[in-house]
């Protein structure tokens, strides 16, 4: 009689089923003593049989909680295969076992997530949306688990909603550094993708209220590429300088990495050209206003010929305001030998 039911379980006949119950109203009550540790719902929702399955559920509700060798439950299972009809069946007799792990310390959702069987994530979602947030032994959420299945999609990595966003955009929004690190260095998805308002990932950055979260969410996104929507509008010699500029301060970084200065911290390329900036715009500034006051009201002085101070006064005062000029509007200095010429210059 067992060794029938497993059989009429394995084909899906309802029909079986029912003529099994008639003949034993016990059968589903009975222990298993067969060396299967499935029940004939796992065996169901294994190969699909949802019919089989809502049959067997109102008869003995209890069953859906049964565990196989591996602490699997037909939750997991049908999970895993896809099984929408069945999986829905089923939460409606146990909604709490979503937060249920397998041997290998996983929940119906992370199954799901590998398999990339987003309807299968609705449900489980709705029924228990705290099971989302559990990570697996490596920290792996099932973010981490759909995408790491379906990296090599670039149609669904790059898949917008209503709004022109992708999920790199949403990330960036919420500032979920861990997202935006997987996603920039993990998977192929394209980082200056804009969204139906004109913005791309560095534009909603930007556009966010300040948090401790932005220098790292900012230094993710450059090092992958992202510029801001204005910046794609460049023409191709002018991105290619911005790029280029943008390129050879990352290698210059890279090249000096794990230096120290004399108090012994870390030297860094960029730190060290916007110190040199700002003391050479200090030191502009000064002699600018020496010789502006020096100009407006000279020195009186038998031993000092007025032509000669008049000439070095206006080439120290010119080539101080043509500095500061440059200063200003914000040359690519990212080259150390740059940075000693306008030193050298003062």
């Amino acid at each position: 009689m067992e060794r029938k039911l497993y059989e009429a379980a394995m084909a899906g006949s309802v029909n079986t089923l029912l003529e099994l119950r008639q003949q034993d109203p016990l059968i589903l009550e009975r222990p298993t003593v067969n060396c299967l540790s499935e029940t004939p719902l796992h065996v169901a929702a294994l190969l699909g049989h949802e019919d089989f399955a809502k049959e067997i559920l109102p008869q003995k509700p209890r069953i859906a909680e049964e565990l196989d060798s591996r602490k699997s439950s037909a939750l997991h299972i049908a999970s895993q295969k896809g099984y929408v009809g069945i999986v829905k069946a089923l939460l409606q007799v146990i909604p709490d076992k979503c937060s249920d792990t397998d041997v290998d310390g996983r929940n119906p959702l992370h199954l799901a997530a590998m398999r990339g069987h987003i309807d299968v994530l609705e449900e489980l979602v709705r029924a228990k949306p705290d099971a989302a947030s559990t990570r697996l032994i490596w920290g792996e959420t099932i973010l981490h688990l759909f995408l790491l299945e379906n990296m090599g999609d670039f149609e669904l990595l790059n898949a917008k909603d209503d709004y022109g966003m992708t999920i790199l955009h949403l990330a960036v929004a919420d500032k979920q550094i861990e997202a935006i690190k997987f996603l920039t260095t993990s998977t192929a998805i394209e980082v200056n993708t804009v969204t139906a308002n004109g913005f791309t990932a560095w534009d909603i950055l930007a556009q966010s209220k300040r948090d401790i979260k932005d220098w790292d969410t900012g230094e993710l996104l450059r090092r992958a590429g992202a510029i801001s929507a204005k910046d794609l509008q460049l023409p191709v010699n002018e991105l290619a300088v911005t790029q280029t500029n943008s390129v050879t301060s990352d290698e210059n970084n890279q090249k000096h990495e794990g230096k120290k200065d004399l108090k012994g911290t870390p030297w860094n390329l960029d730190d060290w050209l916007e110190k040199k900036r700002n003391a050479a715009m200090v030191v502009a500034s000064v002699i600018s206003t020496m010789g502006f006051q020096a100009a407006v009201d000279p020195p009186q002085s038998p031993e000092l010929a007025a032509s000669s101070f008049v000439v070095w006064n206006t080439i120290g005062f010119l080539a101080s305001l043509s500095l500061i000029l440059l200063l200003i509007i914000d040359l690519p200095i990212n080259m150390i030998l740059f940075a000693w010429i306008l030193a050298w210059i003062m």
